[in-house]
């Protein structure tokens, strides 16, 4: 009986976590007290960074390097948190993705966002782009982020996504005041504008914003790769989030534009989110097929993105 309540507190603290996200995603007034309108005048300004390669190339990039670094890797070492040694939860990580902390009700998702971690990583964008005098790709942040989650990833998807959202926008400061960045300082060591300017933008996207092009584009890969995962043991909810995610930038118009009568600052990122998604499921369906390698001959099986 006390593992039976258990289960049942952690459902209802779980249901009420992704309730409060949803809330958020559709009322999102956090933006409006960011420094979003100074940033975007101060990058466009700027003359276009390097833009990121095609979707092939970042496709087959990603999957040779998750091949090289993941064989055999099982599905369950995947799928825990290294954060916090818990198994990812759908309804949990869906909620992490689809709002900022700060426009959460009660309660927030706080695993998938390790400060310190997310702090080293920008800082690390910052000298990677420094040192070699050209914008990171996502490629390059994903090998950044590689090396700093021991080749996890699953964990160095939600590092990047939890590292650009914070930078992208200031509006994750209730999971720690270390998430509150200035626009632009000369004493600041990481800002909006320093990762801005280490930061390769998307040429498929129509509006400059490499910050939030890129949280975007690491929301929806982190979605499609790991949704994936979770496919075999939640397959209704992955499915009902897998529809959610991919209708978000129509959802986004619907309930800041026609509803709520908000212009969007930095427009509703459809393509970068398109792109982002597609790749995350590509992905997704790679670390299934390595998992399934230490399974049994009938559990095997040639995994398809298509299937997926």
């Amino acid at each position: 009986m006390t593992r039976l309540r258990e289960r049942v507190h952690e459902s209802i603290e779980n249901t009420r976590a992704l309730t409060g996200a949803a809330w958020g995603a559709a009322t999102r007034d956090a933006v409006l007290h960011s420094h979003i309108d100074s940033y975007l005048e101060k990058i466009r300004r700027e003359a276009p960074s390097f833009d990121n390669p095609t979707e092939s190339i970042i496709q087959e990039a990603l999957a040779a390097k998750i091949i090289q670094v993941t064989s055999h890797a099982s599905r369950d070492s995947l799928l825990t948190n290294p954060w916090n040694s818990r198994r990812i939860k759908p309804s949990r990580l869906a909620a992490s993705l689809i709002a900022f902390s700060n426009d959460h009700g009660k309660k927030t998702v706080p695993e998938f966002f390790p400060v310190e971690e997310i702090l080293v990583y920008l800082n690390s964008i910052q000298e990677q782009a420094k040192k070699t005098g050209k914008q990171l790709t996502v490629i390059d942040q994903f090998n950044l982020a590689l090396d700093q989650t021991n080749n996890n990833p699953v964990a160095a998807a939600l590092l990047a996504h939890s590292s650009y959202r914070a930078i992208a926008r200031s509006c994750d400061t209730r999971l720690s005041p270390q998430l509150a960045f200035e626009v632009d300082s000369s004493t600041q060591p990481i800002t909006m504008m320093s990762v801005a300017q280490s930061t390769a933008d998307f040429s498929v996207n129509d509006q400059r914003d490499p910050l939030g092009n890129t949280y975007h584009w690491w929301s929806q890969f982190s979605a499609g790769m790991i949704f994936a995962l979770l496919k075999k043991d939640n397959p209704i909810q992955v499915a009902t989030y897998n529809t959610a995610f991919s209708a978000g930038p129509e959802l986004t118009v619907l309930l800041r534009q026609k509803i709520r009568r908000r212009q969007l600052a930095a427009g509703d990122h459809k393509q970068v989110d398109r792109q982002g998604k597609r790749i995350g499921r590509a992905m997704g369906a790679i670390l299934l097929h390595e998992s399934q390698q230490e399974a049994s001959p009938s559990e095997r099986g040639r995994v398809r993105v298509a299937q997926i």
